[in-house]
């Protein structure tokens, strides 16, 4: 669970949880689940709840099946993706509108969930170099940066050890730049993770971190 907060004023909270080995109409996979919202303070300016469903490829843990159910206001959004061999199947509907279509030779393109359970896998080294093609809202954005350097840092929990990892997100012409902070425990959980972009910068905190029962299986 985190929590978030923009330009320095509390805005919200999200939270992510790890299911176990389902057989699902994607195929087998582990599921992700994000849930989040603004706070009453935050939806004066923008009223958001979202839930979001991801399917872990337990093979190469690349991402099977991504869906996305936004609220924003009044106004809804949803967004699907089926991962294959041939490409990415996607679906976007904005209140009634819907668009549908296909994306070929990009089995490589990872949904936001994956790529932020994935981060916690990386053989952690000084200006590594990190590459990833994202999709979200029938885009594929192009993900790459740098692992920067070794870095203890305040969090709700006290002083920890993390590698900060500095990312750039490109859309089009625009550049959004996101640093997350992983720590170096061996269950390296994101502590910290900071997304600029014009309107200011949005932060968000680990406020609570539960490890899972079972061992993660790798077919």
């Amino acid at each position: 669970t985190y929590l978030v907060s923009v330009r320095g004023v509390r805005a919200g909270s999200a939270s992510f949880r790890l299911g176990g080995l389902e057989r699902t109409p994607h195929g087998a996979g582990y599921t992700i689940r994000a849930d989040f919202e603004t706070n009453a303070f935050a939806s004066v300016a923008a009223d958001l709840r979202g839930k979001v469903l991801s399917l872990l490829d337990p093979r190469n843990q690349s991402s099977r099946f991504y869906r996305n159910d936004l609220t924003r206001g009044r106004m809804e959004y949803k967004d699907r993706a089926s991962f294959g061999d041939q490409g990415i199947d996607w679906s976007y509907h904005v209140g009634k509108r819907r668009r549908a279509g296909k994306m070929r030779g990009s089995r490589q393109g990872f949904d936001p969930l994956v790529v932020l359970y994935n981060l916690r896998d990386l053989d952690f080294q000084p200006k590594q170099r990190v590459c990833a093609r994202v999709y979200g809202f029938r885009t594929l954005r192009r993900v790459e940066g740098l692992i920067e350097q070794e870095e203890v840092i305040q969090t709700l929990a006290g002083p920890v050890k993390t590698w900060r990892v500095q990312l750039t997100i490109h859309e089009g012409k625009r550049k959004r730049q996101l640093t997350v902070w992983v720590g170096k425990g061996d269950d390296r959980p994101v502590w910290r993770a900071e997304l600029k972009s014009r309107k200011g910068t949005m932060v968000m905190e680990l406020a609570r971190h539960v490890l899972g029962q079972k061992p993660i299986y790798r077919l």
